[in-house]
């Protein structure tokens, strides 16, 4: 599809060297992204022709508006953050933009896929934590009852 065919609300999305890029498509060869900070130390949202956009790369289409008037209110609503300079990688990237835009949900799958490996590193730490401790306890002769109520006293700053 050229880009005289696409949808105004498209989602365009561009492969970078570590991650992929997520722009709105509003007409006439523009696209509106999160320049993050490449462009500014706050990062930028920005309207920007395609080949800026696209840095020379090829591109390809994300989703797609269900019509023309859905693709207006997405245009809409990401033409009210141009010039926003809240750019955060893990909170506020140019994905998480994108979804807000076609969506109205602040996300981004690729942090998601990042972080899933760390959050669940830290589950395991958790489980293996909490076992050391029961450990410790049953060292000490102390009861599964007794480390309930040990925690709970050293959490109110009580110590036995």
């Amino acid at each position: 599809m050229s880009a005289e065919e696409l949808l105004p609300g498209s989602r365009l999305i561009v492969r970078r060297r570590a991650y992929f890029h997520h722009g709105i498509y509003t007409g006439n060869g523009k696209v509106i992204h999160y320049a993050g900070w490449f462009r500014s130390t706050r990062g930028l949202v920005e309207e920007a022709t395609l080949e800026e956009f696209t840095e020379g790369h090829s591109y390809r289409i994300g989703r797609m508006p269900p019509d023309r008037t859905a693709g207006e209110d997405i245009v809409r609503r990401a033409r009210s953050r141009l010039g926003e300079r809240r750019y955060h990688l893990l909170r506020n990237n140019c994905e998480h933009f994108c979804n807000w835009c076609q969506l109205g949900e602040c996300r981004s799958e690729q942090v998601e896929a990042f972080l899933k490996p760390a959050l669940s590193l830290i589950g395991i730490l958790q489980a293996l934590r909490m076992e050391l401790v029961r450990g410790l306890f049953r060292l000490r002769g102390v009861s599964s009852n007794g480390i309930i109520r040990e925690l709970l006293w050293e959490r109110r700053g009580v110590s036995s």
